[in-house]
């Protein structure tokens, strides 16, 4: 697992903290489909933050370099804990990301985090 740093996110978000497999199932087991959930438990990570002052599930992809697919793997497992009726945000973390990725991850609604360095939301 990927030790996530907050300092990197504190202005964006608060209080984050990474949550558990079994933390995570408490609260979806029920709201979703098997299929979902497990997809959900494939994440490279999941956080809950304060975003804006609401509570906020982050779900994310890490890769060296991220590509179309950490983004859609992002943004396909945030909308299941919406379907859950749970805030969340899709993110990928990377060390390198390509401008074409970018572009696609911001239509697709999907934070970026290059070398601890949010990216804009209109990359």
């Amino acid at each position: 697992r990927v030790l996530f740093r907050s300092a990197y996110l504190g202005r964006y978000m608060r209080k984050c903290r990474v949550i558990s497999a079994e933390q995570l199932l408490d609260v979806v087991e029920g709201r979703l489909t098997d299929i979902d959930v497990e997809d959900l438990l494939r994440s490279d990570l999941v956080a809950m933050a304060e975003v804006e002052g609401t509570p906020t599930h982050l779900v994310g992809e890490v890769s060296c370099t991220a590509d179309k697919e950490d983004v859609v793997r992002a943004a396909r497992r945030a909308e299941h804990l919406r379907k859950a009726g749970l805030a969340a945000i899709a993110f990928v973390a990377c060390e390198a990301i390509a401008q074409k990725t970018a572009e696609f991850a911001s239509r697709e609604k999907v934070r970026v985090l290059v070398e601890g360095r949010l990216l804009p939301e209109s990359a």
